[in-house]
């Protein structure tokens, strides 16, 4: 839902405007120019559950674990990635001195399901005072539940906002995606965020997650659909044996994209999602044979890439 005026291009999912929506040419926003160069310095990881301070400095590889808490400080960071695309991770930034915070990275910035980032002593309404910049083309992805404060500056990459991630602050990216049930304020904007896990979920979520604890997973799979033929819903699994940044996407037999189901980064081990047999509009598709393609790859942006796709039958 948009509480406001809408002028674009066109218009394709299915969302409310609360405002006037106007269909025509705007004209183009200067993206930021970021001109820091090549960053190099000394690897730090925060261990799972753990927490680790580092002052403003020049970093190599930022690796957080799942719920690891990394906190950092006024002045300027210089990272070449900074990994969080494990879940529950902190952010925790102390801005008492009042002076902003910038956090330049070179080629990776992710942030996983559930992260937050936590703003001392003042939370959210010092989220000017926050900047993130990466220089990466690969896309930026934000997790299912996360909670954001600040500016985040991508003009070379797209940034996907999960379903259900909260911010209050600003986005300039070459493209910008943002799934259904997420909450967007401007740094100036009147009232609060409901806080970290506390944004109101849909009463049905046709594309929930079922994620296994079971053995460790050794390397990528995607496994048939089941039921299938189906109706009126399927499940489809897929297994991950690292984070890594993930599409996962409904076509027909035309090649023609139908649903976007998964696209954002994902931690690793075995993953579920229920289709319903609806398409981007919410609208049911006809009966039929259909395709889901996955494409995988490493959250660093190295590693091989893993593409697969299967058949599913919908029958009515």
């Amino acid at each position: 839902t948009i509480n406001g005026n809408v002028k674009a291009p066109s218009v394709s999912n299915s969302g409310t405007i609360n405002g006037t929506k106007t269909i025509g040419p705007v004209a183009n926003e200067p993206l930021p120019s970021l001109s820091y160069g090549p960053i190099s310095g000394p690897n730090k990881t925060v261990a799972k559950g753990k927490s680790l301070t580092l002052a403003p400095n020049s970093y190599g590889i930022v690796t957080v674990n799942s719920d690891g808490k990394l906190k950092l400080s006024s002045g300027e960071y210089f990272m070449k990635e900074l990994r969080g695309a494990s879940s529950g991770i902190v952010i925790e930034i102390d801005l008492s001195s009042g002076d902003p915070v910038i956090i330049n990275v070179q080629s990776n910035l992710q942030l996983g399901k559930e992260a937050e980032i936590r703003l001392l002593p003042n939370g959210e309404s010092d989220s000017e005072l926050v900047a993130f910049n990466t220089l990466q083309t690969s896309s930026v992805s934000f997790g299912k539940e996360a909670y954001l404060l600040g500016s985040f500056n991508a003009p070379n990459a797209k940034v996907t906002l999960v379903k259900n991630t909260q911010l209050r602050g600003a986005i300039c990216a070459k493209e910008i995606y943002v799934e259904r049930d997420c909450l967007f304020l401007h740094h100036e904007s009147l009232g609060s965020l409901p806080g970290p896990g506390d944004l109101p979920k849909s009463a049905f979520d046709e594309d929930e997650e079922v994620t296994s604890t079971q053995q460790p997973v050794s390397s990528y799979e995607l496994s048939q659909n089941y039921p299938n033929p189906f109706n009126p819903s399927t499940t489809i699994s897929f297994a991950l044996p690292e984070a890594s940044d993930v599409t996962l996407s409904i076509f027909n037999t035309n090649g023609q994209l139908v649903k976007k189901l998964v696209a954002g980064a994902m931690s690793a081990g075995r993953h579920t999602f229920t289709w319903d047999a609806t398409n981007a509009r919410g609208e049911r598709v006809a009966s039929g044979v259909y395709l889901y393609v996955i494409k995988a790859g490493p959250s660093t942006g190295s590693g091989q890439a893993f593409t697969a796709q299967r058949k599913l039958v919908l029958m009515k």
